[in-house]
């Protein structure tokens, strides 16, 4: 018996929304990548944040304060790999900076302990768009009965771009690389 032409078409796969929120980020420093790392946006109000480890934003040890760049340079810089919320497959650029022009940081870190958190809060301007999924609407999406408000003091789990260094370093050397085949749209993007 044959395969009938509609049981032979792909099937659609949904995307859990808390996938969608976590993104690929590059720390850079005068236009050169430094490493990789994971990051998700917030949205408090009217107000949207970039959170990530302090650690990437400053480009330091968090204990230490020892320079993690084995180039001796912290960033700059912050390159955010998104996901366009009315379609997953379009990867959406964004550059923020790090520093002002007078070298202070424009992130935040935690106002008692600082680095020892290792998580830092990076505002996102109003005059810069960006469209993505912020971690509440993920979590909403994932349980639309139960709303998480999240208040200080409560645990968070920071998502993580499973073989984001690993995807980098095949885009940044053009070798190709043995990737799931659950990466093989990022892969694609990525080219």
């Amino acid at each position: 018996m044959g395969v009938s032409e509609s049981s032979s078409m792909a099937h659609i796969v949904e995307i859990n929304s808390l996938s969608a929120a976590a993104l690929f980020i590059q720390m850079i420093s005068y236009k050169a990548v430094l490493g990789c790392g994971t990051a998700f946006y917030y949205k408090r109000g009217n107000k949207l944040f970039l959170v990530s480890n302090w650690h990437n934003f400053s480009g330091r040890d968090p204990i230490t304060k020892e320079i993690k760049s084995r180039v001796a340079a912290t960033p700059d810089k912050i390159r955010v790999h998104g996901h366009a919320p009315s379609d997953l497959a379009i990867i959406q650029e964004v550059i923020f900076d790090l520093i002002d022009a007078d070298g202070s940081a424009l992130w935040y870190e935690h106002p008692v302990v600082g680095s020892l958190v290792d998580v830092g809060v990076l505002p996102i301007p109003n005059e810069i768009e960006v469209r993505d999924i912020d971690i509440l609407s993920a979590i909403n999406k994932v349980d639309p009965l139960d709303k998480w408000p999240l208040k200080v003091g409560e645990q968070l789990l920071h998502l993580v771009f499973l073989f984001a260094c690993l995807m980098q370093i095949s885009f940044l050397s053009g070798k190709q690389l043995f990737l799931p085949a659950s990466l093989a749209l990022i892969k694609k993007v990525y080219r």
